[in-house]
């Protein structure tokens, strides 16, 4: 590649490196390249409201499950390997999401269950909560164009479709009554349903024995639309919508449903029906189900001040709205360093590009057992395929 090619990509990644990234892992397909380009992009992000994301990471999926209400567990990693050419862009990756949802009251009482805390005798708390997580391979195959706006400045628009092959499902939601009766006794009144591919059906204790044996498997595609335009004052503006109308498509997953009375220590675990009364119904079977995915909605937008640019961001999935502001320093045409602030979990992100390398590091608190977000992106760009 001509060096004039190298300095313009290497000049297109620190512009675009100066955005802030989304704590929901989402690429614009506008900003495809036109010269012929590999990358590798990794992106982790864990954010949780209620409790500490390094607790979360080993507890969320067990007690932090969530419901209808305004506290979030949200977990995004993606890892991708692509290459550019002619505003065409193929690539490979690996994706985790998840979101869990959950009134106060689930808040309140998950963590004396975690923790095995005593519980107060007469307590009753309205559970409600909901959980999606899911695990997928995939392929994503992308076009970006590019129109002239004249006096209105230069617009770019893409569209990218995935394949995905799922590899792990778990959907699960409940909802009840607790009554905590004794300092070491809670007793559940409601529904809970999960959906599991990763549930041990070997465990009599899970899952009954007697249901045939499956396969868990499951396929789907996403599709990522986005535009990019840039004034001729230097204004960008960016907006995308990511897993547009995705769906995967489950089979042979496991699935228990248990409603009725329950009777639960203070770990948490099952105790058994309430007061050994046949209160209690479980259905397990294996099913197939259409797992629609959240869809993901970004815009931001970065203005120039000399060598500074100022910057601002808007992401949303399901309720959940993620603002951030901040601004960037150009040193050179090859290094931009910048710093943003998410107003939602009151987390700071830095960023740093140089040459075809940028870094994003995004934090709550220094003190990383504290935190109640981390982040971390990786996004390498070399000239060539």
């Amino acid at each position: 590649m001509p060096r004039r090619h190298s300095l313009v990509l290497a000049v297109m990644f620190a512009i675009q490196s100066a955005a802030m990234a989304s704590p929901l892992a989402i690429s614009n397909p506008a900003e495809i390249a036109t010269v012929a380009t590999s990358r590798l992009d990794f992106e982790l992000y864990g954010a949780n409201d209620p409790i500490d994301v390094m607790k979360a990471s080993k507890s969320w999926s067990d007690h932090v499950r969530c419901c209808q209400g305004n506290n979030f567990a949200l977990f995004q990693t993606k890892l991708e390997l692509a290459g550019d050419a002619k505003g065409w862009r193929l690539g490979v990756f690996h994706r985790r999401d998840a979101l869990a949802q959950g009134n106060d009251d689930v808040i309140r009482l998950a963590p004396l269950l975690d923790r095995g805390d005593v519980l107060t005798p007469g307590s009753t708390y309205d559970v409600d909560y909901r959980m999606e997580y899911f695990a997928a391979n995939g392929v994503r195959l992308g076009r970006a164009m590019a129109f002239d706006a004249g006096g209105l400045g230069k617009f770019r628009s893409g569209v990218a479709l995935s394949y995905l092959r799922g590899t792990r499902v778990r959907l699960e939601h409940g909802a009840g009554h607790a009554d905590v009766a004794t300092a070491d006794k809670l007793s559940f009144y409601g529904i809970r349903e999960r959906l599991d591919s990763g549930l041990n059906t070997g465990d009599p204790n899970q899952f009954n024995p007697y249901v045939r044996e499956g396969n868990p498997s499951g396929d789907g595609f996403s599709t990522d639309v986005g535009i990019s335009w840039e004034l001729p004052q230097g204004v960008k503006i960016n907006a995308v919508v990511s897993d547009l109308g995705a769906r995967i498509r489950w089979r042979d997953i496991p699935q228990t449903v248990t409603a009725g009375a329950v009777t639960y220590d203070n770990n948490g675990k099952l105790v058994g029906a309430e007061n050994g009364a046949a209160s209690l119904v479980e259905q397990d079977s294996r099913v197939a189900v259409t797992q629609r995915l959240k869809e993901k909605w970004l815009v931001n937008a970065s203005a120039p001040f000399g060598a500074y640019r100022a910057l601002a961001e808007l992401s949303y999935i399901d309720g959940l709205w993620i603002p951030q502001i901040g601004g960037a320093y150009v040193v050179n045409e090859r290094t931009t360093v910048g710093l943003s602030y998410d107003t939602r979990f009151k987390a700071w992100q830095m960023q740093m590009s140089w040459l075809g390398l940028g870094l994003s590091l995004y934090a709550s608190d220094l003190n990383l057992a504290r935190a109640s977000a981390l982040g971390l992106a990786v996004h390498t760009a070399g000239k060539g395929l």
